[in-house]
């Protein structure tokens, strides 16, 4: 097990030899891997050639590239500027061949499914879903394989039993491997449309103590006001103002840190109709 800073400085003391380098991303992924192309990966402080050579040495052409961290497991070579990882089968950069992932509305539910073909040292998967604020991990689906290798392929499902709102909703699979390097899938998602005239979800987090984010949508674009109050009545801040585009859901974030402690309601209101949602304050 050797550093990318390590390699750099003295890889020819490693040429031939098999390492194992971790933590390592591809910068600029591409689609997929092409024959007879040098690509550069790099960890947190250093940058090294990653070359993959024709069809007759690696299974990797054609395969995705991994757009999370990964581990390199594989040969050291020497190239014009230096030293350079020579992948010499597709296990050194993809510890699991996706063939496909797909997200579908089962009633008031999303499910996932996806497919392998292949598994090396495999834990599982994180299923992660796109918020406001960054990527959220929903659950874990270990892997089918005791150990985690596998050439046969593998299917996967995840039900995801959250009500989301209006709008588009992301999904992608963090793969983790056995020594917990990670890879990140490509993104599906879905479409879901109102049900109703108004739809305001509920603040996250509730209680909240800095702030919370809500999403709210109108089935038609007509002018709509989303305010705050507190419990004797008194508008406390607008929130919103304008006209959104219909069945858009759109996101707000209620800043709380300035608030006194206590229980306040969110106000929803369009098309002469109201909707709303309570939202406590904990300082």
């Amino acid at each position: 097990m050797v550093s990318l800073s390590t390699l750099e400085t003295n890889g020819e003391e490693y040429e031939s030899e098999l390492v194992q380098v971790s933590g390592l991303s591809f910068q600029n992924p591409s689609e997929s891997f092409s024959a007879n192309t040098t690509y550069t990966v790099a960890d947190a402080t250093t940058s090294l050639a990653y070359r993959v050579e024709g069809g007759n040495q690696t299974e990797l052409i054609g395969k995705s590239i991994p757009t999370g961290t990964f581990t390199y497991t594989g040969v050291v070579g020497e190239s014009g500027s230096g030293s350079q990882l020579v992948p010499v089968r597709a296990s050194t950069a993809l510890p699991v061949t996706l063939t496909g992932f797909t997200a579908v509305r089962n009633g008031s539910s999303t499910v996932l499914t996806w497919q392998t073909a292949s598994e090396t040292n495999n834990a599982g998967f994180r299923v992660q879903y796109e918020r406001a604020a960054g990527w959220e991990a929903l659950g874990f689906v270990p892997s089918t394989v005791d150990d985690g290798t596998t050439g046969e392929a593998q299917s996967y499902r995840f039900v995801v039993d959250r009500r989301l709102g209006p709008g588009t909703h992301r999904f992608r699979l963090e793969q983790v491997d056995l020594d917990r390097s990670t890879t990140l899938s490509d993104t599906v998602q879905v479409e879901i449309g109102m049900e109703g005239a108004l739809h305001l979800s509920a603040p996250a987090p509730n209680p909240a103590a800095e702030r919370a984010t809500l999403s709210f949508a109108v089935q038609e674009g007509t002018k709509a006001e989303v305010t705050m109050y507190d419990v004797l009545g008194q508008r406390v801040r607008t929130l919103y103002e304008g006209r959104p585009p219909g069945e858009e859901g759109r996101r707000l974030t209620v800043e709380t840190r300035d608030l006194p402690s206590g229980v306040y309601v969110v106000r929803l209101r369009a098309g002469g109709r109201t909707q709303t949602r309570r939202l406590t304050v904990v300082q």
